[in-house]
């Protein structure tokens, strides 16, 4: 597998650069992609397919806990926002997605 590939991909994620992981991902399917078109053994498409489910699958939950981590850090910004807004009720702001 491309080690290199997959350690900037889980960089963009530690980074928070969600614009960047998405282009990383598609590059690395590109690569696990080719690599099963050039081998015709069966047992080595499995071992290439297995590896690649792997390594997403960790980079998932890599994502998910800074997702986590931001989600609260962004909890812990709004609210003292909250309050004010709750005593000025002039300015409020929503995020969504």
């Amino acid at each position: 597998m491309d080690t290199d590939l997959l350690d900037c991909v889980q960089r963009a994620i530690e980074a928070a650069d969600f614009d960047r992981v998405p282009v990383l991902i598609n590059e690395y399917g590109a690569h696990v992609r080719e690599q099963l078109r050039s081998t015709g053994d069966c047992a080595e498409r499995e071992r290439i397919a297995g590896e690649a489910l792997e390594e997403l699958r960790g980079l998932l939950i890599l994502a998910r806990v800074i997702r986590s981590h931001l989600s609260r850090h962004l909890q812990t910004a709004q609210a003292p926002l909250r309050y004010a807004q709750s005593h000025a009720g002039v300015y409020t702001w929503r995020m969504e997605g």
